[in-house]
Protein backbone atom coordinates (compact mmCIF):
# COMPACT_ATOMS: atom_id res chain seq x y z
CA UNK A 1 0.00 0.00 0.00
CA UNK A 2 1.38 3.35 -0.90
CA UNK A 3 0.90 6.58 1.02
CA UNK A 4 -1.25 8.81 0.04
CA UNK A 5 -0.15 11.84 -2.67
CA UNK A 6 -0.66 14.86 -0.04
CA UNK A 7 0.72 12.89 3.10
CA UNK A 8 3.89 12.24 1.03
CA UNK A 9 3.46 15.74 -0.06
CA UNK A 10 3.76 16.97 3.25
CA UNK A 11 6.06 14.81 4.81
CA UNK A 12 8.35 15.89 1.95
CA UNK A 13 7.78 19.82 2.96
CA UNK A 14 8.65 18.60 6.61
CA UNK A 15 12.18 17.36 5.50
CA UNK A 16 12.60 20.80 3.57
CA UNK A 17 11.95 22.47 6.47
CA UNK A 18 13.71 20.64 8.75
CA UNK A 19 17.03 21.06 7.77
CA UNK A 20 20.22 22.56 10.22
CA UNK A 21 18.67 24.75 12.87
CA UNK A 22 20.38 27.64 11.89
CA UNK A 23 18.53 27.75 8.93
CA UNK A 24 15.18 26.83 10.02
CA UNK A 25 13.24 28.11 13.55
CA UNK A 26 10.51 25.87 15.23
CA UNK A 27 7.68 27.69 16.19
CA UNK A 28 7.50 26.30 19.69
CA UNK A 29 8.62 28.78 22.17
CA UNK A 30 7.87 31.60 19.88
CA UNK A 31 4.15 33.88 19.55
CA UNK A 32 3.64 32.93 16.17
CA UNK A 33 0.24 34.36 14.53
CA UNK A 34 -0.19 32.06 11.46
CA UNK A 35 -3.31 33.36 9.67
CA UNK A 36 -4.49 32.80 6.47
CA UNK A 37 -4.00 29.60 4.05
CA UNK A 38 -0.95 28.57 5.55
CA UNK A 39 -2.06 28.21 9.53
CA UNK A 40 -3.07 25.02 9.08
CA UNK A 41 0.09 23.83 8.56
CA UNK A 42 0.86 25.14 12.21
CA UNK A 43 0.47 21.53 13.94
CA UNK A 44 2.43 19.97 11.31
CA UNK A 45 5.61 22.51 11.45
CA UNK A 46 5.52 21.98 15.23
CA UNK A 47 4.88 18.43 15.68
CA UNK A 48 6.31 16.97 12.65
CA UNK A 49 6.71 13.46 12.30
CA UNK A 50 7.16 13.09 15.88
CA UNK A 51 4.13 11.61 17.98
CA UNK A 52 5.33 13.30 21.32
CA UNK A 53 5.98 16.48 19.84
CA UNK A 54 2.39 16.89 18.31
CA UNK A 55 0.97 15.85 21.67
CA UNK A 56 1.76 19.01 22.89
CA UNK A 57 1.37 20.65 19.80
CA UNK A 58 -1.94 22.78 18.84
CA UNK A 59 -3.95 24.37 16.46
CA UNK A 60 -4.22 27.70 14.78
CA UNK A 61 -7.35 27.73 16.75
CA UNK A 62 -5.96 26.57 19.91
CA UNK A 63 -7.21 22.81 20.03
CA UNK A 64 -4.96 19.72 19.94
CA UNK A 65 -3.24 19.19 17.19
CA UNK A 66 -3.58 15.15 15.31
CA UNK A 67 -1.35 12.34 15.13
CA UNK A 68 -2.23 10.36 11.90
CA UNK A 69 -0.45 7.15 11.14
CA UNK A 70 -0.55 4.46 8.51
CA UNK A 71 0.64 1.32 8.57
CA UNK A 72 1.84 -0.53 5.32
CA UNK A 73 4.21 -3.71 5.48
CA UNK A 74 5.26 -3.78 9.32
CA UNK A 75 6.62 0.09 8.76
CA UNK A 76 4.11 2.88 10.00
CA UNK A 77 4.63 6.52 9.09
CA UNK A 78 2.70 9.51 11.10
CA UNK A 79 2.24 12.98 10.69
CA UNK A 80 1.40 15.94 13.31
CA UNK A 81 -2.03 17.67 11.66
CA UNK A 82 -4.65 19.82 12.29
CA UNK A 83 -7.81 17.71 13.90
CA UNK A 84 -9.60 19.21 10.28
CA UNK A 85 -7.18 17.50 8.17
CA UNK A 86 -7.09 14.77 10.34
CA UNK A 87 -11.31 13.80 9.46
CA UNK A 88 -10.62 14.35 6.30
CA UNK A 89 -7.41 11.57 6.07
CA UNK A 90 -9.57 9.09 7.71
CA UNK A 91 -12.47 9.84 5.40
CA UNK A 92 -9.88 9.58 2.88
CA UNK A 93 -8.22 6.45 3.62
CA UNK A 94 -9.86 3.57 6.39
CA UNK A 95 -6.43 2.96 7.24
CA UNK A 96 -5.20 6.60 8.90
CA UNK A 97 -5.59 6.07 12.43
CA UNK A 98 -5.40 10.11 14.23
CA UNK A 99 -5.68 11.04 17.63
CA UNK A 100 -8.14 14.25 19.41
CA UNK A 101 -10.51 14.25 16.20
CA UNK A 102 -13.76 13.78 18.35
CA UNK A 103 -12.33 17.06 20.74
CA UNK A 104 -14.82 19.43 18.88
CA UNK A 105 -17.77 17.05 20.09
CA UNK A 106 -17.26 17.24 24.04
CA UNK A 107 -18.67 20.40 24.76
CA UNK A 108 -15.18 21.74 25.71
CA UNK A 109 -14.89 25.56 25.86
CA UNK A 110 -11.15 26.35 25.39
CA UNK A 111 -12.37 29.83 26.31
CA UNK A 112 -12.79 28.60 29.55
CA UNK A 113 -9.02 27.98 29.76
CA UNK A 114 -7.89 30.75 27.73
CA UNK A 115 -5.02 31.01 31.01
CA UNK A 116 -3.73 27.50 30.53
CA UNK A 117 -3.88 27.51 27.09
CA UNK A 118 -2.36 30.83 25.89
CA UNK A 119 0.14 31.29 28.77
CA UNK A 120 0.95 27.34 30.42
CA UNK A 121 3.63 27.56 32.29
CA UNK A 122 5.34 31.00 31.19
CA UNK A 123 4.89 33.81 34.26
CA UNK A 124 5.28 36.42 32.03
CA UNK A 125 2.95 35.57 29.33
CA UNK A 126 0.82 34.55 32.37
CA UNK A 127 0.92 37.99 33.99
CA UNK A 128 -0.15 39.71 30.40
CA UNK A 129 -2.43 37.34 29.92
CA UNK A 130 -6.46 37.79 30.84
CA UNK A 131 -9.75 35.69 30.41
CA UNK A 132 -12.69 35.70 28.72
CA UNK A 133 -14.28 37.95 31.51
CA UNK A 134 -10.86 40.42 31.61
CA UNK A 135 -10.04 38.99 34.98
CA UNK A 136 -6.08 39.00 35.20
CA UNK A 137 -4.48 35.29 35.11
CA UNK A 138 -2.95 33.55 37.99
CA UNK A 139 0.80 32.18 38.23
CA UNK A 140 0.30 29.18 40.38
CA UNK A 141 2.78 26.40 42.34
CA UNK A 142 1.91 23.06 42.73
CA UNK A 143 4.23 20.57 45.04
CA UNK A 144 3.62 16.86 43.68
CA UNK A 145 5.77 14.07 43.14
CA UNK A 146 7.95 15.65 40.33
CA UNK A 147 8.33 18.53 42.45
CA UNK A 148 7.52 21.85 42.25
CA UNK A 149 5.93 22.43 39.02
CA UNK A 150 3.93 26.15 37.94
CA UNK A 151 1.04 26.98 35.75
CA UNK A 152 -1.40 29.28 35.06
CA UNK A 153 -4.94 29.33 35.48
CA UNK A 154 -7.89 31.31 35.68
CA UNK A 155 -8.96 32.72 39.18
CA UNK A 156 -11.78 30.42 38.84
CA UNK A 157 -9.78 27.14 38.15
CA UNK A 158 -7.05 28.41 40.80
CA UNK A 159 -9.47 28.68 43.47
CA UNK A 160 -10.90 25.00 42.72
CA UNK A 161 -7.60 23.54 42.74
CA UNK A 162 -6.64 24.70 46.27
CA UNK A 163 -9.80 23.57 47.19
CA UNK A 164 -8.39 20.13 45.99
CA UNK A 165 -4.77 20.25 46.67
CA UNK A 166 -4.80 22.07 49.41
CA UNK A 167 -1.78 23.23 51.50
CA UNK A 168 0.04 21.85 48.01
CA UNK A 169 -0.62 24.62 46.07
Amino acid sequence: MKLSTPLTCILSIISLTSGSASSSRSLRGYDQNLTGPFDVLRCTLEGKTNEDACSTAVAADGSPCSYCSISSNGNEAGLCVDPQVATQMMQQNDSVNCTNTELGNTGFDKEEFKCEIEAMNDAEKCAATTTVGEESCEFCSIDGPFGTQSFCFSPDHADKLKGVVGDKF
